[in-house]
Protein backbone atom coordinates (compact mmCIF):
# COMPACT_ATOMS: atom_id res chain seq x y z
CA UNK A 1 0.00 0.00 0.00
CA UNK A 2 2.47 2.41 0.72
CA UNK A 3 5.05 1.84 -2.21
CA UNK A 4 1.19 2.69 -4.69
CA UNK A 5 0.69 5.67 -2.32
CA UNK A 6 4.42 6.68 -2.90
CA UNK A 7 4.33 5.93 -6.67
CA UNK A 8 1.67 8.03 -7.47
CA UNK A 9 3.06 11.15 -5.98
CA UNK A 10 6.17 10.71 -8.58
CA UNK A 11 3.10 9.77 -11.55
CA UNK A 12 4.15 5.79 -11.24
CA UNK A 13 2.17 3.10 -11.79
CA UNK A 14 2.51 -0.16 -10.32
CA UNK A 15 1.96 -3.39 -11.14
CA UNK A 16 1.52 -5.95 -8.08
CA UNK A 17 2.51 -9.56 -8.87
CA UNK A 18 1.53 -11.95 -6.71
CA UNK A 19 3.50 -15.62 -6.83
CA UNK A 20 2.43 -17.36 -4.45
CA UNK A 21 5.94 -18.73 -3.97
CA UNK A 22 6.16 -20.24 -7.17
CA UNK A 23 9.55 -19.90 -9.36
CA UNK A 24 7.45 -20.85 -12.09
CA UNK A 25 5.26 -18.02 -11.60
CA UNK A 26 8.15 -16.20 -10.75
CA UNK A 27 9.73 -16.34 -14.03
CA UNK A 28 6.34 -16.16 -16.34
CA UNK A 29 6.41 -12.14 -14.74
CA UNK A 30 10.50 -11.77 -14.87
CA UNK A 31 9.81 -12.44 -18.68
CA UNK A 32 6.72 -10.19 -19.18
CA UNK A 33 8.69 -7.11 -16.99
CA UNK A 34 11.82 -7.87 -18.91
CA UNK A 35 10.44 -6.91 -22.39
CA UNK A 36 8.96 -3.72 -20.80
CA UNK A 37 9.99 -0.24 -20.22
CA UNK A 38 10.31 -0.05 -15.99
CA UNK A 39 11.14 2.38 -13.81
CA UNK A 40 12.54 -0.31 -11.10
CA UNK A 41 11.67 -3.66 -9.57
CA UNK A 42 10.99 -3.90 -5.71
CA UNK A 43 10.60 -7.65 -4.59
CA UNK A 44 9.12 -8.36 -1.18
CA UNK A 45 9.91 -11.77 -0.71
CA UNK A 46 13.28 -13.84 -1.45
CA UNK A 47 13.30 -14.12 -5.57
CA UNK A 48 13.66 -17.75 -6.88
CA UNK A 49 14.78 -16.54 -9.99
CA UNK A 50 18.47 -14.46 -9.03
CA UNK A 51 20.10 -14.61 -11.61
CA UNK A 52 17.32 -13.32 -13.95
CA UNK A 53 16.39 -10.49 -11.11
CA UNK A 54 20.60 -9.92 -11.64
CA UNK A 55 20.18 -9.13 -15.56
CA UNK A 56 16.76 -7.00 -14.71
CA UNK A 57 18.98 -4.89 -12.41
CA UNK A 58 21.33 -4.24 -14.89
CA UNK A 59 18.06 -2.67 -17.23
CA UNK A 60 16.13 -0.99 -14.14
CA UNK A 61 16.67 -0.64 -10.71
CA UNK A 62 16.25 -4.08 -8.24
CA UNK A 63 15.38 -3.69 -4.61
CA UNK A 64 14.32 -6.89 -2.59
CA UNK A 65 13.01 -6.55 0.78
CA UNK A 66 13.91 -9.44 2.89
CA UNK A 67 16.43 -12.56 3.34
CA UNK A 68 18.94 -11.56 0.67
CA UNK A 69 19.35 -14.84 -1.72
CA UNK A 70 23.47 -15.24 -1.36
CA UNK A 71 24.21 -15.02 -5.47
CA UNK A 72 21.87 -11.68 -5.04
CA UNK A 73 23.93 -8.68 -6.97
CA UNK A 74 21.24 -6.06 -6.90
CA UNK A 75 20.20 -3.68 -3.50
CA UNK A 76 18.33 -5.12 -0.81
CA UNK A 77 16.41 -4.15 2.59
CA UNK A 78 17.67 -7.03 4.29
CA UNK A 79 16.30 -8.91 7.22
CA UNK A 80 18.63 -10.53 10.03
CA UNK A 81 16.02 -13.77 10.37
CA UNK A 82 18.78 -15.84 12.54
CA UNK A 83 18.07 -12.96 15.36
CA UNK A 84 14.60 -13.35 16.32
CA UNK A 85 14.91 -17.38 16.04
CA UNK A 86 17.40 -16.89 18.50
CA UNK A 87 16.28 -14.62 20.73
CA UNK A 88 12.63 -17.39 20.32
CA UNK A 89 14.98 -19.97 21.61
CA UNK A 90 16.46 -17.75 24.12
CA UNK A 91 12.83 -17.12 25.44
CA UNK A 92 11.47 -21.10 25.66
CA UNK A 93 14.76 -22.44 27.23
CA UNK A 94 14.01 -19.52 29.76
CA UNK A 95 10.59 -20.51 30.52
CA UNK A 96 11.93 -23.81 31.06
CA UNK A 97 11.42 -25.45 27.65
CA UNK A 98 14.01 -27.98 25.86
CA UNK A 99 12.02 -29.51 23.73
CA UNK A 100 10.16 -27.92 21.13
CA UNK A 101 8.23 -27.92 17.84
CA UNK A 102 9.87 -25.91 14.94
CA UNK A 103 6.15 -25.57 12.47
CA UNK A 104 6.81 -24.18 8.92
CA UNK A 105 5.62 -24.14 5.72
CA UNK A 106 7.68 -26.38 3.35
CA UNK A 107 11.48 -25.80 3.92
CA UNK A 108 13.54 -25.57 0.99
CA UNK A 109 16.67 -23.87 -0.01
CA UNK A 110 14.77 -20.65 -1.44
CA UNK A 111 12.88 -20.06 2.28
CA UNK A 112 15.51 -18.26 3.25
CA UNK A 113 14.16 -16.85 6.30
CA UNK A 114 12.05 -19.97 7.61
CA UNK A 115 16.12 -21.58 7.45
CA UNK A 116 17.35 -18.55 9.44
CA UNK A 117 15.01 -18.56 11.83
CA UNK A 118 15.73 -22.09 12.23
CA UNK A 119 19.16 -21.28 12.66
CA UNK A 120 18.65 -18.89 14.95
CA UNK A 121 16.46 -21.51 17.06
CA UNK A 122 19.74 -23.94 17.09
CA UNK A 123 22.02 -21.76 17.52
CA UNK A 124 20.29 -20.70 20.88
CA UNK A 125 19.57 -24.20 21.76
CA UNK A 126 23.98 -25.02 21.11
CA UNK A 127 24.33 -22.11 23.36
CA UNK A 128 22.47 -22.76 26.29
CA UNK A 129 24.42 -26.87 25.92
CA UNK A 130 21.39 -28.42 24.43
CA UNK A 131 21.21 -30.49 21.75
CA UNK A 132 19.73 -29.10 18.79
CA UNK A 133 18.20 -32.51 17.75
CA UNK A 134 15.40 -32.12 20.70
CA UNK A 135 14.17 -29.53 18.15
CA UNK A 136 11.82 -31.17 16.20
CA UNK A 137 10.85 -30.00 12.51
CA UNK A 138 7.39 -30.28 11.67
CA UNK A 139 6.62 -29.22 8.15
CA UNK A 140 4.62 -30.61 4.57
CA UNK A 141 6.21 -31.81 1.40
CA UNK A 142 5.65 -28.96 -1.18
CA UNK A 143 2.73 -31.34 -3.10
CA UNK A 144 0.99 -31.64 0.31
CA UNK A 145 0.93 -28.14 1.10
CA UNK A 146 -0.31 -27.04 -2.23
CA UNK A 147 -3.77 -28.82 -1.18
CA UNK A 148 -4.34 -26.59 0.66
CA UNK A 149 -6.67 -23.68 -0.26
CA UNK A 150 -3.99 -20.50 -0.70
CA UNK A 151 -5.75 -17.89 1.59
CA UNK A 152 -5.46 -20.37 4.86
CA UNK A 153 -2.44 -22.56 3.65
CA UNK A 154 -0.35 -21.50 6.34
CA UNK A 155 -3.06 -21.44 9.05
CA UNK A 156 -3.93 -25.10 7.60
CA UNK A 157 -0.83 -26.61 7.74
CA UNK A 158 0.73 -25.51 11.07
CA UNK A 159 -3.18 -26.86 12.94
CA UNK A 160 -2.86 -29.82 10.93
CA UNK A 161 1.30 -30.60 11.54
CA UNK A 162 0.70 -29.70 15.21
CA UNK A 163 -2.37 -31.83 15.73
CA UNK A 164 -0.23 -34.96 14.80
CA UNK A 165 2.54 -33.78 16.95
CA UNK A 166 -0.18 -33.87 20.18
CA UNK A 167 -1.76 -37.09 18.30
CA UNK A 168 1.78 -39.23 18.18
CA UNK A 169 2.46 -37.50 22.02
CA UNK A 170 5.58 -35.34 20.68
CA UNK A 171 7.91 -34.78 23.50
CA UNK A 172 7.87 -31.28 22.59
CA UNK A 173 6.33 -28.59 25.67
CA UNK A 174 6.48 -25.56 23.20
CA UNK A 175 6.06 -25.20 19.70
CA UNK A 176 7.37 -21.95 17.32
CA UNK A 177 5.52 -21.42 14.16
CA UNK A 178 7.57 -19.79 10.62
CA UNK A 179 5.60 -17.02 11.21
CA UNK A 180 2.21 -15.10 12.72
CA UNK A 181 -0.73 -17.06 10.22
CA UNK A 182 1.34 -20.42 11.15
CA UNK A 183 1.40 -19.42 15.16
CA UNK A 184 -2.08 -18.87 14.72
CA UNK A 185 -2.75 -22.44 13.66
CA UNK A 186 -0.38 -24.29 16.24
CA UNK A 187 -2.40 -22.37 18.95
CA UNK A 188 -6.21 -23.13 17.11
CA UNK A 189 -4.81 -26.79 17.26
CA UNK A 190 -3.54 -26.86 20.81
CA UNK A 191 -7.35 -25.17 22.00
CA UNK A 192 -8.74 -27.62 20.42
CA UNK A 193 -6.49 -30.92 21.67
CA UNK A 194 -7.02 -29.72 25.25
Amino acid sequence: HSIMKRAELYHYTVFTAVTFRSAKTEQLYLNMLEKNKLAGIISLYPVAEVQKMNLLSKQAPVISVGDKPSACRFDSVELDSVKPGYLMGNHLISLGHSHISYVSTPISKKEIGRLHRLEGVKNSFRDHGYPTEQIEVLHQTQPAFEQYPAESAEYQNAYDLTCRALERRTRSTAFIGNNDTAAFGIMAALADQG
